[in-house]
């Protein structure tokens, strides 16, 4: 999955947080991806480039269970012919059962999605965050996606990761074991009170998972 080591990456990035986490908490940065974070793209690419290549989903998941997908609030039945802009949202869900969701992209229908053939490089330097995309995932696909994702690197606006901190309780906090801002080893106290809304622009997050004690 692509990083965020690109140079473009670099320019766009306002500050760089990498987080270690214990394993058991990493589900505590779902909702990010359910709100949507942003992820580097490449103009033209199409979703079922980004599904195979990008966010490297095998064959046999696709295959496995029926999925739900929609670019900028659309449901896409031919994944090969969707090609996404700078800043689309594209959704993805295992099964669309959920009244929230069919409220929220205002369709009815399920789709099943086929394997995709192609495969694309991910070090391609082509892949930039002057071409982003907005992710969001559910039910399912966060757990199936979201480590990998998370590990891998996202954007998210600096007030959003504000809000998104100051909603935690204190037990979640506690399975944080390292972090770094903008490369800088920082204490679990300094990063907690981080001034977030100063912060001007889009955060860069990783989180990694620590080892297991």
């Amino acid at each position: 999955m692509d990083s965020w080591s690109d140079d473009s990456c670099e320019k766009t990035l306002s500050v760089k947080v990498r987080l270690t986490w214990q394993p058991e908490g990493i589900a505590s940065f779902y909702p990010l991806l359910s709100r949507g974070v942003m992820l580097p793209g490449r103009p033209g690419a199409t979703v079922g480039s980004v599904l195979s290549g990008q966010l490297q989903i095998s064959e046999e998941s696709l295959c496995q269970r029926t999925r739900a997908i929609f670019l900028d609030g659309k449901t896409v039945a031919q994944p090969d012919a969707a090609r996404l802009k700078t800043g689309s949202t594209l959704a993805l869900s295992a099964v669309l059962t959920e009244p929230f969701l069919l409220r929220a992209f205002g369709d009815t229908g399920t789709r099943v999605i086929r394997p995709y053939d192609r495969r694309e490089s991910l070090t391609d330097p082509a892949y930039s965050m002057k071409h982003f995309f907005y992710l969001k995932l559910f039910n399912l696909m966060l757990d199936e996606l979201g480590p990998r994702i998370l590990n891998s690197g996202v954007g998210i606006e600096a007030r959003n990761f504000e809000k998104f901190l100051a909603e935690k309780p204190e037990r979640f906090w506690e399975g944080l074991e390292t972090a770094m801002i903008d490369q800088v080893v920082t204490t679990v106290e300094a990063f907690r009170f981080f001034p977030w809304s100063q912060v001007n622009g889009t955060v860069g997050l990783t989180v990694e998972k620590a080892a297991q004690r």
